[in-house]
């Protein structure tokens, strides 16, 4: 099974790619979790391959009563670990940007996922060149994720390519107002201006 976009989301490869790409060629079945990953796997050749969408737990994530919006200070969510194709410098960059020319008013950006010191201090210095470290909270990886949809407003998935886009379902299922970009299975999931938004 294939969950994952490799070099676009994880900034991982193959170490051996002609081999790798035998063994699927060899395997009985190979599953891709959505039509963006099952389109690349076509793309080197795979004539076997079936999609088998990812999935979760309805139940777990559902909250018809989350209200967006409701208070003074409006809550930005970021799920996921912290990596350079994830899309937390770029968005921290936009917040900061924009928070400057237009003045947001009282936010929080949070960031829930594992995160190196490395990609901390990156983090950090993006927040203290524009003058918001205290508006962003580096929570790290948590078990209990459902409680950050429930506090969030705005979600926002920007990696450059989710495989499925498990986070961005979670999003939509609580209740947050999701922004994601127009890539990868998250593309597959959001109907633009319906259950959430997409961008370039």
């Amino acid at each position: 099974q294939v969950q994952e976009f490799l070099y676009e989301d994880q900034g991982m490869h193959f170490i051996n790619k002609n081999f790798s790409l035998k063994t699927f060629q060899n395997a009985n079945v190979v599953a891709t979790i959505s039509n963006a990953i099952n389109e690349k796997y076509l793309g080197y050749g795979l004539n076997n391959t079936k999609i088998v969408l990812d999935g979760l737990d309805v139940s777990k994530y559902y909250n018809e009563s989350h209200l967006i919006f409701n208070n003074h200070k409006i809550v930005f969510l970021f799920v996921g670990g912290v990596g350079k194709k994830k899309g937390q410098f770029e968005l921290l960059e936009w917040i900061g940007k924009y928070n400057n020319q237009n003045n947001i008013g009282d936010f929080e950006f949070r960031i829930v996922g594992g995160c190196t010191p490395k990609y901390k201090a990156m983090l950090e210095k993006i927040s203290g060149k524009y003058n918001i470290n205290n508006k962003v909270i580096i929570v790290g990886a948590k078990s209990n994720v459902m409680e950050e949809y429930l506090n969030s407003d705005i979600q926002f998935v920007n990696s450059k390519k989710e495989a499925f886009g498990r986070v961005t379902v979670e999003g939509i299922l609580s209740g947050c107002c999701v922004l994601a970009s127009n890539s990868g299975g998250s593309k597959e999931i959001i109907q633009n201006g319906i259950n959430g938004y997409l961008y370039n």
